[in-house]
């Protein structure tokens, strides 16, 4: 069958030819059953052609557009199916390196479209993209590329349950990596009344957070680079407590041996440069630099303290100390207050107690005639320095009562108790031993080796000596006095 189409010269009323025209009656047409075809193409029932192109339908090219709407196929409204394809494994072809478009009536907007981009497909849709199944796989490929012009990826859900991004692989682990585009950030951002979290799914065996940039020269950081840069600001309330870093722990462990630390920090290379666990700037914005419970370090530098309980408030303990200062302080630029100011309230002692305690049991190596000393003071700056001043090395004063404790109470200003110690021949041992050797007495003033004042009313005696009288030669009182101030050889006795 072959029918050639007429040509439409009319311009007046719109008219309608038909090449071939099939006329599917009503419903009637069909009245119990069957199947019913305004075209029906019979393919061959044993096999295709043996060569050559067959096509079931063929619409050539229009190889020279007009003015008029041109469409290949047409299909109306109300149809159940408007294509159905039976096989198995249907095909739509387009030509090579084409683009299928589907649009919507009249073809000015395109809605879908796919194109052959060196024998894959590039798929691209102009407007939402709904994935009913949930999963979108890319088979072919080590990634899948999400790209958009100046726009925001929004992952929202229909209900209150939460958005999750989550790496999995069929046969390994698989890592999930977020990298900001270029030079710009990677940024979590957060509502008022929510937060960026990082929640544990199961018993971690792993840190959670783990910051890295060790592994080559290529990753070492630069200079004012900073590995992690906290920026907080805090609004003006009513008492409100704000931290920039807020730690929360519970350690659960049981055993002697499990351990738990608010902050642990490891020096792996020392370099040659000089490093600091930590260093606070702007110490005079700070009121504290340090506040726990007990013991406060002011922005000032200095220390306040309350112990909470019957224990040693500073413990140095160790054999490492061989030379040096256990406490070495520069006061260069103090002038006034006290360098130590230790304050106890009135409770009552029930136990032996001390304000300072020092146990030494440091032998000295003999090697060299050095001088131990477990305190050590040294002044050499005016003292004092007003007119009628009162300097001191040390200033003992005691405002309690004294025998407070039972008839039987002893109270020393300073107790040197050797008995226990075991004395070398040639030794010279001493309780208390005042080197005034190179102070000139100068007019008008007055030194002493010892001073002693009683200026109370009750009895007492001002010095006490007891001698126990052994076979060794231990005076009483010894005084060795010289006439002049400059003396050349020995002193005589007094």
């Amino acid at each position: 069958f072959n029918a050639t189409m007429p040509i439409l010269t009319q311009t007046g009323a719109t008219a309608t030819a038909d090449g071939v025209r099939v006329l599917i009656p009503a419903s009637g047409a069909i009245v119990t059953g069957g199947t019913m075809s305004g075209v029906n193409v019979v393919a061959p029932t044993t096999s295709g052609p043996a060569a050559g192109t067959l096509y079931g339908v063929n619409i050539g090219a229009l190889t020279s557009a007009g003015g008029a709407t041109e469409t290949a196929l047409n299909i109306g409204a109300g149809w159940d199916m408007d294509i159905d394809f039976q096989s198995t494994t249907p095909v739509i072809q387009i030509a090579d390196t084409e683009t299928l478009w589907i649009k919507e009536a009249g073809g000015s907007n395109g809605l879908m479209s796919i194109t052959d981009n060196a024998n894959v497909g590039d798929v691209t849709i102009t407007g939402d993209l709904t994935v009913s199944g949930g999963t979108i796989t890319g088979a072919n490929s080590d990634s899948i590329e999400l790209g958009a012009v100046d726009a925001t990826f929004d992952f929202t859900r229909n209900d209150s349950g939460a958005v999750t991004l989550t790496a999995s692989d069929d046969d390994a682990n698989a890592a999930l990596t977020l990298i900001g585009g270029g030079t710009e950030n990677l940024q979590l951002g957060v509502d008022a009344d929510s937060e960026s979290g990082i929640l544990a799914s199961a018993a971690p065996t792993a840190d959670m957070i783990s910051f890295n940039n060790v592994g080559g020269a290529v990753d070492v950081a630069t200079d004012a680079v900073d590995f992690l840069s906290i920026g907080f600001e805090a609004a003006d309330g009513a008492n409100q407590t704000n931290s920039a870093i807020n730690l929360n722990l519970h350690n659960n462990g049981t055993a002697a041996g499990d351990t738990m630390y608010g902050l642990q920090m490891d020096l792996a290379a020392a370099g040659s440069g000089t490093n600091s666990a930590i260093k606070i700037n702007s110490t005079a914005n700070w009121s504290m630099l340090l506040d726990t419970p007990t013991t406060d370090i002011l922005g000032t530098g200095q220390i306040e303290t309350t112990p909470s309980s019957n224990a040693d408030f500073i413990a140095f303990t160790g054999t490492n100390l061989t030379t040096g200062a256990l406490i070495d302080a520069d006061l260069s630029a103090m002038t006034s207050a006290d360098v130590i100011n230790i304050a106890l309230d009135t409770t009552t002692v029930d136990a032996d107690a001390s304000t300072i305690k020092i146990t030494d049991s440091r032998a000295h190596d003999g090697a060299a005639a050095d001088s131990v000393y477990s305190i050590d003071v040294q002044h050499s700056g005016n003292f004092p320095g007003g007119t009628g001043g009162t300097g001191a090395m040390i200033n003992l004063e005691y405002t309690g009562t004294l025998g407070s404790g039972g008839a039987n109470s002893e109270m020393y200003g300073i107790l040197a108790d050797m008995s226990g110690a075991t004395n070398t021949a040639g030794t010279m041992v001493a309780g208390a031993f005042l080197d005034t050797t190179g102070n000139q007495v100068l007019l008008g003033d007055d030194t002493y080796g010892i001073n002693v004042t009683h200026s109370a009313d009750a009895a007492g005696v001002l010095a006490y000596f007891f001698n126990d009288g052994g076979a060794d030669q231990n005076e009483g009182i010894e005084i060795q006095g010289c006439l002049d101030n400059n003396p050349t050889g020995a002193c005589d006795m007094i």
